[in-house]
């Protein structure tokens, strides 16, 4: 009965903020601070100019200058208001604990210290609920669904018990799932103010997609996981290493990754940059990149407008070629697909893609839209690429994807 009060009453609140939002007109100026946050700067000019003039020696003070050695005193006895208020949002009630983190780009949050109904408004505290294996978030965006089925169907019976709440997500849908912890993504467009009022919220970093391992850090020690987050990353360090052994020196392998769309019945192509996700991957294990791929992430600002990738024509075609050339395209849908399918076979029918030496050598790989990636069962699946198609071997006899069960 206490929680049907409870989730009635946050409903209603949040009706009314809503309403309330709407018909309010513009705020003043938030950088104006409330009057308790205005220091008390004691004497006015006046009086100071006064007391400068009276000229007190040590030996006979004034009764102002007592006064004011006084004031002093209790002032500084006494904890300022902001102090006070310091110490308090620094203070959580019994169960939750301050959540800070270097990277956090808000203010502490109080967080349950053990939350068990999550609510993953962001890929990254889906991906480690789903990795780790023991539970799963209560609720996440919807387009997650589409996303893991298609490139890791071996999640859906675990996926199956998450309730999808739409993108954005829909307030009142999150509200009935009573969570106790919502983590959002920063590019989201849900309101925040009304997801902290159904329960604790944490906007993410804007992580860059270049080490990963990093979203994966944080993330874990948001949720309490840090330990399991730890030994996914030692697994996948692992695989690292038995890769890099079977390559030999894979400084001498020059891996070109580039992604294809369909774009109005034209194939586009972009060549994936150093803060692209399976770049990471690639200088994990140490393979060379052609030059034009090559850059730092201020380098290839400076020259491509961006980190993570570039658009080139296919009069460009020269710029991604290399040992090995990994190709992945990701759409939103079945239909999407099959256009994209489209436009790898015209890039392939190009007569400048036939000049390649990747393409001459029959070193051209068709991969999965697992290569834009985020997290552990992403890097598995780069991984497992690059065994069969560098390495040229079966992963499942020699390193085996530790998410990917062979009967």
């Amino acid at each position: 009965m206490t929680r049907l009060y409870r989730l009635v009453t946050t409903l209603l609140t949040l009706a009314i903020l809503v309403t309330a939002c709407r018909g309010q007109p513009a705020a003043e100026d938030a950088a104006t601070p409330p009057e308790e946050e205005v220091a008390d700067t004691g004497a006015s000019n006046g009086e100071a100019e006064e007391t400068e003039a009276e000229e007190p020696t040590e030996e006979t003070p004034t009764e102002e200058a007592e006064e004011t050695s006084a004031e002093e005193a209790e002032a500084e006895e006494a904890p300022t208001d902001e102090a006070e208020a310091g110490a308090a949002a620094t203070e959580c009630e019994e169960g939750f604990r301050l959540f800070d983190h270097e990277l956090l780009e808000t203010d502490a949050v109080c967080i349950p210290e053990s939350p068990e109904r999550i609510a993953a408004l962001a890929p990254a505290p889906f991906e480690i609920m789903l990795a780790i294996g023991e539970d799963v978030p209560v609720g996440a965006v919807s387009y997650l669904e589409s996303i893991y089925q298609r490139n890791f169907p071996y999640t859906d019976e675990r996926a199956a018990e998450v309730e999808f709440v739409g993108f954005p997500a829909n307030l009142e849908a999150v509200l009935a799932l009573e969570p106790d912890l919502i983590v959002m993504s920063p590019f989201g467009e849900e309101d925040i103010e009304l997801l902290q009022e159904i329960a604790p919220t944490v906007v993410l970093p804007a992580f860059p997609n270049v080490e990963w391992e990093t979203n994966m850090r944080f993330t874990g020690d948001l949720l309490n996981r840090s330990d399991e987050v730890e030994a996914l990353i030692a697994q996948y360090d692992e695989r690292v290493e038995t890769l890099r052994g079977l390559v030999g020196d894979p400084s001498e392998v020059e891996v070109s990754v580039v992604r294809y769309a369909d774009d109005g019945g034209q194939p586009t192509i972009q060549m994936q940059l150093a803060n692209a996700f399976s770049t990471d991957i690639l200088a994990d294990v140490g393979f060379a990149r052609p030059e034009s791929q090559a850059y730092t992430a201020e380098e290839a600002t400076e020259i491509y407008d961006s980190p993570v990738a570039a658009s080139i024509s296919l009069e460009e075609l020269p710029l991604i070629d290399g040992q090995y050339l990994f190709a992945w395209s990701q759409a939103a849908d079945a239909e999407g697909d099959a256009a994209n399918e489209g436009a790898w076979t015209s890039l392939s029918d190009d007569p400048l893609w036939a000049t390649l030496e990747a393409v001459q050598a029959e070193q051209t790989f068709q991969v999965g839209g697992h290569w834009v990636g985020w997290g552990f069962h992403a890097a598995h699946e780069v991984l497992d690429d690059l065994f069969v198609h560098v390495a040229d071997v079966d992963p499942a006899e020699v390193s085996p994807n530790p998410f990917v069960t062979t009967e």
